[in-house]
């Protein structure tokens, strides 16, 4: 324990101090420099692009198929690709490009999108009180 206090105590960011026992019985104090190796640099983020590609929906339920029953069965798909080296985006078939390449923080839109979920799925939450 004393050991580790020593050494806590008494080194720094480029200092490395250490307490040993010695074959007599004895202690040794050392100090040597210290140095972490080089971690290189990282980028800050990974470059990505936002896309969407146009759809309609044409899934079905009991009552028929849902696009007939909405005022504009069209709607979007939302697609995320990596923009590598090249810093291109690359679009799929029928993509149109919604955000370039960048460090994009969708972080809001994806809360928005969890709260919908979470107070859709409280909505249906059967209860044996009456309402």
């Amino acid at each position: 324990m004393s050991r580790g206090a020593y050494i806590l105590g008494r080194s720094t960011e480029t200092l490395l101090a250490d307490r040993t026992r010695t074959a007599a019985g004895g202690t040794a104090e050392t100090t040597r420099p210290f140095s972490l190796p080089d971690r290189g640099s990282v980028p800050a983020c990974e470059p990505i692009c936002k896309t969407r590609a146009p759809k309609i929906n044409t899934q079905t339920a009991l009552q028929g198929v849902i696009g007939t029953q909405q005022n504009d069965p069209a709607s979007f798909d939302t697609f995320y690709h990596s923009c590598g080296t090249a810093n291109v985006c690359p679009l799929g078939p029928g993509e149109e490009l919604v955000s370039a390449c960048g460090c994009l923080d969708d972080f809001p839109e994806a809360v928005v999108m969890m709260q919908t979920v979470r107070l859709a799925g409280a909505d249906l939450t059967c209860t044996a009180a009456p309402q």
